[in-house]
């Protein structure tokens, strides 16, 4: 059987792929309208931002030295790998994300103004987490799409 004849293992791999995008996708989007993270610092209130924002403006971190959210670029990639059944490189993809984004982790200061003033985060909040988890759908995804490819060939 051709792998583009419908049948029953290909509408099984097709469920299974559109469960872990939709899944993953549903985080990554659920994370948007969530605060990613709270800031404080000696002259300012305690702010948390929504992470539709620091989505928005996160492609200009590397120039103040954070790289975490060049994470988003993998985990697109990520996904459109794992709908377009390339689920090895779907995988690695993601582990980069995973990676990249699980190393604010170890962040503990941010800019937090144009005057390049610079604010302790306080906490890793929601919106943070389901971005993470987003990228762990889409590893897991990739893996399981690809170990089952490897277990019923066609």
């Amino acid at each position: 059987m051709s792998i583009d004849t419908p049948g029953p293992s290909n509408e099984t791999e097709r469920r299974v792929i559109k469960g872990f995008l939709g899944l993953s996708l549903l985080a990554f989007i659920v994370c948007l309208v969530l605060p990613a993270y709270t800031v404080g610092s000696a002259s300012s209130e305690m702010h948390s931002g929504l992470s539709y924002e620091k989505l928005l403006m996160g492609f200009l971190g590397p120039l103040i030295g954070v790289f975490e959210w060049y994470a988003n670029p993998a985990l697109l990639l990520s996904w459109l790998l794992l709908w377009k059944k390339h689920f090895i490189a779907g995988a690695i993809f993601a582990a980069v994300a995973l990676v990249t984004g699980g190393a604010f982790l170890f962040r503990h200061e941010i800019i937090i103004n144009e005057a390049g003033h610079s604010g302790t985060i306080l906490s890793k909040d929601v919106g943070y987490w389901l971005w993470i988890a987003s990228m762990a759908i889409a590893l897991i995804g990739n893996a399981t799409c690809s170990f089952r490819a490897r277990m019923n060939p066609t």
